[in-house]
């Protein structure tokens, strides 16, 4: 079907645009979470490396959370999208903007725990501000992703 190898050659074409543009967003809540979790571990001259990004997951103890996000991402890709052949019914579009919305609510999350953060020199509410917001909105997401027909 020649509409099946078009989008497949979009898919293709949008993937290094999309992972520059959005690892762009997540480069930059990056920078902000190291800084809000960092607690002297980051010298200011240097970029932050695998190694530091390692060491904050450590120093935070947030290591088994970073795992099961992984995990959880991982398997609803292998499980829905190839598994259930998602990939026959998703468009390009839908591909590219889709994650989008969830950085609106991380902009927020991020200006708001880093508030709290200075405000009241606890990184302990950024971390359960984060991850609350993390499993509502991955909860609304899947639901609304996975369960169309209902």
């Amino acid at each position: 079907d020649v509409n099946n190898i078009v989008s497949w050659f979009a898919k293709i074409f949008f993937i290094p645009f999309f992972t520059i543009h959005y690892g762009m967003f997540t480069g930059v809540h990056g920078i902000f979470v190291i800084a809000l979790f960092a607690k002297g571990l980051v010298n200011s001259s240097k970029f932050p490396t695998p190694d530091l990004i390692l060491n904050i997951l450590r120093f935070n103890n947030l290591g088994l959370a970073a795992l099961l996000i992984l995990g959880s991402h991982g398997f609803s890709f292998f499980w829905n999208y190839i598994g259930k052949k998602e990939y026959e019914s998703t468009s390009v579009k839908e591909l590219m903007f889709k994650p989008y919305k969830r950085i609106v609510i991380l902009h927020l999350v991020i200006i708001f725990s880093g508030f709290l953060v200075l405000a009241l020199k606890q990184n302990i509410f950024a971390i359960i501000l984060l991850v609350v917001f993390k499993i509502l909105v991955d909860i609304r997401g899947h639901l609304k992703d996975h369960h169309k027909s209902n």
